[in-house]
């Protein structure tokens, strides 16, 4: 009896301090992403790429947060720019459905997809990725701080207990709010900033905490025209409360959001397989609750009330509006009332960079004193969580700028390794460099698409300045122009090399020819051929038959500007887009 008692002493000893073991695991890596939404996996991804060991830690148990975890699988914008990361996770998607229009079931996107399906692509991709391992189900703690640089981070599990820990020589914070440089004491931003404060032309007269809605999404399915799937009444509910959702449900004129029919309102972001996203703006199932410095009692409280007024505007649809035969779809989220797995994080906190995008940049890109289109990085904060202003953040939130914000990120957090230099001291031009051999857009060119042959060279070229794209506003989705055939005006060359300090040489005429083009590329200390070599180098680049006194078009001239004299890597830029001075 005695042998029996100690041999369960020792066994009950051993599975002790392999409890232990286990609580207190600690890893080393390269770069550690925290968060595995939209930007976390692009960062992940993107990092393990360019060759460094990378893990991504996410709390739930899916990849791609607002793209599938929250259910906002109809995205919005560039889907004229088929960006990087962005461009082959949509081209993933067309290949799952069988194209591009088969996925254009809604009216609010281009691009459609069943929540679950987000998922799988980006799983897929994760598990072809060497040097990238992600750790599911572990919630982030704090930062480990080491010398006032963010060294790795601890992690409580969420199920079943113990902690932990990662050592990184690279941090991203790619939470949805900014939870981590929070927590590390950076100086960030929070809601509307006033009007006089930001100098963005719009009318805020006063700073505030206040954010975007939140939305509690839900996917709903149609189980054919005799199903009733109606749910059971849920508390509180009051169709009043959607009072002028649409025109088919409006006590008032003035009530109204939107002049759609209950149809066209459904319809919105009707996903494939007969299923429809609920992500009803205005008088729909938005909720304004602002979480971001709740600790996580509070989110969870507020998180419930987002997802029960989802729950009214569900029994809302199928009973006023007659929709009684579609219920939450049963084939998409491991959750016992079917709805996603996290809320849509609209806005965060926002990180104060080194540089920061405002509305000016955006809208004047080349009038203002920090051309900040020549830089076009997210510096180590990912998701919605990047150096911008608030309403800057109605379009860096959208969910293909999050994936390339997340691209960028990661990029430069794998230099930042390999370098051996923290990621503010990484050129910007580098950076830029390896997202463009990654097929990633610095210039939003609508009609300059990656299988372009001078596409590298017509963005850094456009990077550069010295030629530059032309904005239109159009529909929802403004679009910028490079015009490739277009030929090049003197004038505009003259304009843009003023920057690098270099005279425009002397020319004939009001349009600049394929001669002159070699003696702009040698002004900006390039090789020129010279007349004999000028041909030879003028097919060498791809450009047909050379004649020296034809009028250049933008295209080629981009071509032989960056062949010849590369003035994207020869003069670099700081972060806020000024050139650096040799």
């Amino acid at each position: 009896m005695k042998r029996i008692f100690i041999s369960l002493l020792i066994t009950c000893q051993s599975l002790l301090i392999g409890q232990v073991l286990l609580a207190q695991t600690s890893l080393n890596t390269d770069v550690l992403v925290i968060g595995g939404g939209t930007a976390g996996t692009a960062a992940g991804i993107q990092s393990a790429r360019s060759g460094v060991q990378t893990i991504i830690v996410e709390p739930g148990p899916w990849l791609g947060g607002m793209l599938s975890a929250a259910a906002v699988s109809a995205t919005d914008g560039n889907h004229n720019m088929p960006s990087g990361i962005w461009g082959e996770f949509r081209q993933a998607i067309y290949k799952r459905y069988g194209g591009a229009d088969r996925v254009a079931t809604g009216w609010v996107s281009n691009t459609h997809f069943e929540p679950r399906v987000a998922d799988s692509i980006l799983r897929a991709i994760v598990a072809a990725t060497p040097l990238l391992s992600v750790k599911h189900g572990y919630a982030f703690v704090s930062p480990i701080m080491k010398g006032g640089r963010v060294a790795g981070a601890s992690f409580r599990k969420i199920a079943g207990g113990g902690t932990l820990r990662i050592n990184a020589r690279v941090v991203i914070d790619a939470t949805e709010l900014g939870d981590v440089f929070a927590k590390a004491g950076a100086a960030y931003d929070l809601g509307m900033v006033a009007t006089r404060i930001t100098g963005e032309k719009v009318n805020v007269p006063e700073s505030s905490d206040i954010i975007q809605d939140m939305t509690y999404a839900a996917i709903l399915k149609d189980y054919g025209r005799d199903a009733d799937c109606t749910i059971v009444r849920p508390s509180g509910y009051d169709p009043m409360e959607f009072d002028g959702c649409c025109r088919d449900f409006c006590s008032k004129p003035e009530k109204l959001t939107t002049n759609v029919s209950k149809q066209q309102m459904l319809d919105y972001a009707k996903l494939p397989n007969g299923k429809y996203l609920i992500n009803w703006p205005g008088k729909g199932n938005d909720i304004y609750i602002n979480t971001v410095e709740m600790d996580e009692t509070g989110r969870a409280e507020a998180h419930a009330k987002a997802r029960a007024k989802t729950m009214r505007f569900i029994y809302f649809l199928q009973t006023e509006m007659g929709f009684r035969h579609l219920g939450l779809a049963n084939d998409e989220f491991p959750t016992a009332d079917r709805l996603p797995l996290m809320p849509y994080h609209r806005e965060g906190r926002r990180l104060r960079g080194l540089a920061r995008i405002d509305l000016n940049h955006i809208a004047t890109p080349f009038g203002i004193a920090d051309p900040l289109y020549r830089t076009g990085i997210a510096l180590i904060a990912a998701e919605k969580c990047i150096s911008v202003s608030n309403v800057a953040n109605g379009t860096t939130r959208l969910q293909p700028v999050v994936l390339l914000t997340g691209q960028a990120a990661g990029m430069l957090a794998a230099m930042s390794v390999k370098m051996k230099r923290q990621p503010r001291a990484v050129p910007v031009r580098e950076v830029q460099r390896g997202l463009l051999d990654a097929r990633a857009y610095l210039m939003p060119y609508f009609d300059i698409k990656p299988e372009h042959p001078f596409f590298q060279d017509i963005q850094a070229v456009g990077a550069t300045g010295i030629l530059k794209g032309v904005g239109e506003p159009f529909q929802w989705a403004n679009r910028t122009w490079f015009y490739p055939t277009q030929r090049v005006r003197v004038s505009e060359v003259t304009d843009g090399l003023k920057a690098y300090g270099v005279a425009m040489p002397t020319t004939s005429d009001s349009l600049l020819r394929s001669a002159e083009a070699f003696a702009v590329a040698a002004a900006l200390g390039g090789k020129d051929p010279g007349a004999a070599g000028r041909g030879a180098a003028w097919t060498s680049l791809g450009l047909g038959t050379y004649d020296p006194a034809a009028y250049i078009e933008r295209a080629a001239f981009a071509r032989i500007l960056n062949a010849l004299a590369d003035p994207f890597g020869r003069f670099p830029v700081d972060h806020r887009g000024r050139i650096i001075r040799k």
